[in-house]
Parts: C-alpha cells; sequence; structure tokens
C-alpha cells in the first residue's frame, strides 16, 4: 500500500515538472518575443530607447520573477524527480512546488506576450529598414574603400597631404557613427552623409593623381606664360610714363612700383617652376604640386599689376574725354534707389538719409577736377563708392521686403 502512495505521489510531482516545464517554456518564448520587438523599436527610433526600454520591462518583470521561482524550484527538487529512492514528503513538496512555480508562469505570460503582439509590426518593418539600411550602409562602404584605395595610391606617390589622411580619418569616423545609428531614417541619412564624405574624399585623391599626371604640361604652360607676361611688361616704362606725363601723381596711386613688382612676381615663379621641376625628378610630387601652385600664384599677381597699369591709362583717358557721362551713370543708379525707397517708404524710411548724403557726395564730386591737374582718379572711386552704396541700400530694401521685416 505504501508502494502504491509513493507512486502515485511520484507521478503527481513527474507531471506538475512537465507541466510547469511547457509553462516555462512558453513564458520564456513570449519574453524573448517581447524583447526583440523592443530591439526592433529601438532600432527604428534609437531616440526612445530608454522609455521603450522601461516599457518592456514592465511588461516582462512578472516574467522574469516567474522564471526565477521555476529555476528555484528546478534546482530544489530536480534531485528528487529523478532518484528513485525519493520519500513522499521530498516528491509531495516537489509536485506542491511545481505547481506553484506553474501558475505563477502561466499568470505572467500573458503580460509578455499581449507586448509582442502589440508591437509585432515592428519586427516587420524592422526587417525592412534593415534591408534599406543595410543597402546604404554597403553602397557608402564600396565608396570608402574605393577613397581609401586612391589615398593609398597617392600616398604611395609621394602626393599624400595632411588634409587628405584627416579627411580618411573624417571618413572612418563617420562609418563608426553611421553603424551605431540604427536601422530608422537617422541611420540612413548617416550612410548618405558618410557616403558623400567619401565621394569628395576620392574626388580629391584622384584630383591629386590626375595632377600628378598633368605636372609637366602645367610646367610648360606656365614658363610659357611668364614669357607672355614679360613681354607685356617691356611697355610698362612707357605705359606708366605716359601715365605720369599726362596726369597727376595722385592718378598713378597704387601703381609706382609696378614694372618692378611685375619683375619681381615672375622671378619668383620661374624659381618655384625649376624647384617643381627638381622635385619631379626626385619623385616628390608634393612639393613639385605645391611649386607649381606657388608659381601660378606669382603669375595671377604679376598678370593682375600688367593688367591694372594698362587699364588705369584706359579708365583715365576716358574719364577725361567725358567726365560728365561716369556722373550720369552714377546717378542713374543712386536714382534708382531712390525711386524703389519712395515706394517703399513705410519699411525703408531708415534709408533715405542714406540716399540725400550719397546725392551730396555726387554733387561735390566735380569739384575734384577744378584743380590745374583734375585728380581724374579720385574723381573715379568718389564715383564708384557711391554707386556701390547705392547698390548696398538697394540691396538691403529688396532684402526686407523680401522678409516681410
Amino acid at each position: 500500500m505504501a508502494a502504491r502512495t509513493t507512486g502515485t505521489i511520484r507521478d503527481a510531482a513527474d507531471a506538475a515538472y512537465r507541466r510547469a516545464a511547457e509553462a516555462f517554456l512558453a513564458c520564456d518564448d513570449a519574453e524573448q518575443q517581447a524583447r526583440r520587438a523592443a530591439d526592433a523599436l529601438v532600432a527604428l527610433d534609437p531616440r526612445q530607447a530608454a522609455a521603450i526600454r522601461a516599457d518592456v520591462d514592465t511588461a516582462c518583470r512578472a516574467a522574469l520573477g516567474a522564471v526565477v521561482d521555476w529555476i528555484s524550484a528546478v534546482d530544489a527538487h530536480q534531485s528528487t524527480i529523478r532518484s528513485p529512492d525519493a520519500v513522499q514528503p521530498a516528491l509531495a513538496a516537489a509536485a506542491r512546488d511545481f505547481t506553484a512555480a506553474r501558475e505563477a508562469l502561466e499568470r505572467a505570460t500573458p503580460a509578455a506576450q499581449r507586448y509582442a503582439d502589440r508591437h509585432r509590426e515592428a519586427l516587420t518593418r524592422a526587417a525592412a529598414a534593415t534591408e534599406v539600411r543595410d543597402r546604404a550602409a554597403r553602397s557608402a562602404v564600396v565608396v570608402v574603400d574605393e577613397a581609401v584605395a586612391a589615398v593609398d595610391r597617392a600616398r604611395a606617390a609621394g602626393l599624400s597631404t595632411p588634409e587628405l589622411d584627416a579627411a580618411v580619418a573624417a571618413v572612418r569616423a563617420r562609418v563608426a557613427s553611421a553603424a551605431d545609428a540604427g536601422i530608422g531614417q537617422a541611420a540612413l541619412a548617416a550612410w548618405a552623409d558618410t557616403e558623400a564624405a567619401a565621394g569628395e574624399l576620392l574626388d580629391q585623391a584622384q584630383q591629386a593623381e590626375r595632377r600628378r599626371t598633368e605636372l609637366p604640361n602645367r610646367i610648360r604652360s606656365l614658363t610659357t606664360r611668364a614669357a607672355g607676361i614679360e613681354g607685356r611688361a617691356q611697355s610698362l616704362p612707357t605705359t606708366l610714363s605716359t601715365l605720369r606725363r599726362n596726369y597727376s601723381l595722385a592718378c598713378s596711386a597704387g601703381l609706382e612700383r609696378a614694372g618692378d613688382d611685375v619683375a619681381a612676381a615672375v622671378t619668383t615663379a620661374r624659381r618655384a617652376l625649376a624647384a617643381a621641376d627638381a622635385a619631379a625628378v626626385d619623385d616628390d610630387w608634393a612639393r613639385a604640386l605645391r611649386e607649381v601652385d606657388a608659381a601660378r600664384a606669382a603669375l595671377d599677381t604679376a598678370d593682375r599689376l600688367v593688367t591694372a597699369v594698362g587699364e588705369r591709362l584706359r579708365t583715365l583717358d576716358e574719364v577725361r574725354a567725358d567726365p560728365a557721362a561716369r556722373l550720369a551713370k552714377a546717378r542713374f543708379t543712386l536714382r534708382d534707389a531712390q525711386q524703389l525707397v519712395v515706394a517703399n517708404r513705410a519699411r525703408a524710411a531708415a534709408e533715405i538719409p542714406v540716399l540725400d548724403a550719397l546725392a551730396e557726395r555726387l554733387d561735390r564730386a566735380p569739384g575734384l577736377l577744378g584743380a590745374t591737374h583734375p585728380d581724374y582718379w579720385s574723381y573715379l572711386q568718389e564715383l564708384d563708392a557711391v554707386t556701390r552704396a547705392a547698390q548696398d541700400t538697394v540691396s538691403r530694401v529688396r532684402q526686407r521686403l523680401a522678409t516681410g521685416r
């Protein structure tokens, strides 16, 4: 009779264990589904991570406690269930504890399951967003790899610069940041920005390679340009002499040393071109490119000076021939500004004194030509200053009208 009773109690304990195990599996599955849904929500909107984690923790809190009770019951009674010599009191305690654990698991499961069901669509959205994000990431990484390879080639050719190296580091930092941006719109924007930055880096590296290839042609072209400027500069003494002879000393302001400055700039350019040639022979392409850029800048300066002397004489000849024409042009610009201000007096009243002052300056400008040696250059500068001021006034008024201020 005792053996039969023990067998009955063992069957009850075994059944309680199996039902509790099934309840545990169901509860654990529900909790995992809820956690996966929360992970999907966080991936879609990382900014809400804290709130989402708190919400899912609340939904799964009972499940977590029930799982702890189940594990405690297993730790306490599994040896009893497996032992053929287990006594009735131990088997009864196992049945009682496993039954309590099952009931707790069954009570806790619905809350986790409801959370998972409520956010099931987040998993679908996350899967779709992940696919889109992965395509964007792959596209960006391809461009990043191409850009880094181009910089490596430039470095191997001696063309690497601190700017390129810094750009590589910045692009790699962007990759790391984009990888941490989740799968939502912020991630897509981060990968798009990364690809754009990598594209700019690729262009810079490829441009450096092209500049190296084109270097011999650039040196020849700049050498020819230097000779051309020297040829044009031969007329400078005559032009400057005419300028000083026909006009007051003030009309040559800023051009007194034009001949010397042009010669110095061309000399600087020729030295830089020679240095570029020598650097190219040594395969120091970065230095060669810097020297070529220096030569071009020096020739730009020389070109501007030669042009400025001839342009100064031409402009002064025009003004001397018809001083009133330039004055009329300035008055026309000022009149346009005055008409705009009058038409919009309510919003542009503050500009009226400004324009009145400009009109007075134009009235006084012809006085600059009353001396024995008229100062045409100061006359021109005054007219140009008034014209620019009137144009600035028009710009301010139009901006005010456009913004409704």
